[in-house]
């Protein structure tokens, strides 16, 4: 009779009819010899290695993501920002909104303004008139010398985050021109800079045609840049901009044809008709903003 007891008793047993004397059985030892003997190891679980990588990277993963900067600004941290109207109707107007309360953010490390244009000033009369209300330097380039510099711009984000995990890499002098290249004077913990462009009247500048420039579009996260792109006229947009915008913001005064063709080519969770009877509505500098990472349209009004 086998007689089972608990676990601080000794187990308990007698012989069979045949004189056979069982002994006892440990299971949990029994488990181990067989996963020895046969190599068996146990099973790796992937979702928490990887839910703890995560954990560890946290930090990096935040500042190479595409997320809100605040409620009342359009755009997002590393994101492309396409804006469609006709002349005056308020394309700088909304970027000014923006980067305006993005130089007052504190702890945001945003470092530089890079405003490109054809003649690398600032020609853009309601620019200079809110200028003053930028806390942030801005930085002017032509268009023709736009990669160069952003190349240039590259190279000393990238040195400027190694010398955050170690100061002692190059020697003060470089670290003197960088900070004076990236407009900084001292370093941060996350050793990220985060950078705003400008790419005024898009559709006649150089950098529609550079492929560096086209790929730096794509890589924004890796960047670390907010661009924006004024434009008058939606089909002079390439396709790699409209395929990696996370905001269109589009302004009244187009035709029930041209605003079609802008439906067409952005993604929007609403029939055309819909969207056509809130857009007709439209006054002054009101717009219609897509969110395509959020899936999200809505009309702002500005009195």
């Amino acid at each position: 009779m086998l007689k089972f007891t608990s676990d601080s008793e000794q187990d308990e047993f007698e012989p069979d009819e045949f004189g056979v004397e069982f002994q006892p059985i440990d299971l949990k030892q029994t488990e181990f010899n067989i996963e020895k003997r046969f190599n068996i190891e146990k099973r790796f679980d992937i979702d928490t290695a990887m839910n703890d990588a995560y954990r560890r990277n946290k930090n990096k993963i935040m500042n190479e993501s595409i997320r809100p900067i605040d409620k009342d600004v359009f755009a997002y941290y590393n994101s492309l920002n396409i804006l469609v109207g006709n002349q005056g109707k308020g394309k700088s107007h909304i970027v000014l909104r923006d980067i305006i309360q993005i130089s007052r953010m504190k702890d945001s490390n945003f470092h530089l303004i890079v405003y490109i244009s054809k003649s690398g000033t600032i020609n853009d009369s309601t620019f200079e008139a809110q200028q003053d209300l930028i806390q942030l330097p801005i930085e002017c380039v032509t268009d023709t010398d736009a990669d160069k510099y952003l190349k240039q711009l590259d190279l000393y984000k990238d040195l400027y985050a190694k010398c955050c995990k170690n100061k002692d890499v190059i020697n003060k002098e470089v670290i003197q021109q960088m900070f004076e290249f990236l407009h900084v004077d001292k370093f941060n913990k996350s050793g990220v800079l985060n950078t705003i462009i400008i790419c005024e009247d898009f559709v006649r500048s150089a950098l529609l045609k550079s492929a560096y420039f086209t790929n730096y579009i794509t890589q924004l996260r890796h960047k670390h840049s907010i661009v924006y792109v004024n434009v008058q006229f939606f089909k002079a947009i390439p396709t790699d901009y409209k395929n990696n915008a996370t905001s269109f913001i589009i302004f009244s005064g187009f035709s029930r044809q041209k605003l079609n063709y802008i439906y067409q080519q952005v993604p929007m969770n609403i029939e055309f008709e819909e969207l056509y009877r809130g857009y007709s509505r439209l006054k002054g500098h009101d717009i219609i903003y897509v969110n395509t990472r959020d899936n999200e349209i809505r009309v702002k009004c500005f009195d």
